[in-house]
């Protein structure tokens, strides 16, 4: 996620940066079993849509978190 530090301000990294970590747990705590292959496929792909998300729209955490976990990875 540093890569796009020119692009959000710290406020914005911040929220990402949680909204990341809470859908993580809600994706892992549905999980039936763990695979460390699959996990960090899960891992990148949540990445992939919590900045894609976040370059749509200007977002707070509650919206920016509906949006990433609204659909399946």
């Amino acid at each position: 996620m540093k890569a796009f530090k020119s692009v959000f301000d710290p406020l914005d990294l911040a929220i990402i940066e949680r909204v990341y970590e809470a859908a993580l747990a809600q994706f892992e705590a549905h999980r039936a079993s763990s695979d460390s292959e699959k996990d960090e496929e899960l891992k990148d792909a949540l990445r992939e849509r919590v900045m894609a998300c976040a370059a749509m729209v200007q977002f707070e955490f509650d919206t920016l978190y509906d949006r990433v976990v609204g659909q399946p990875i």
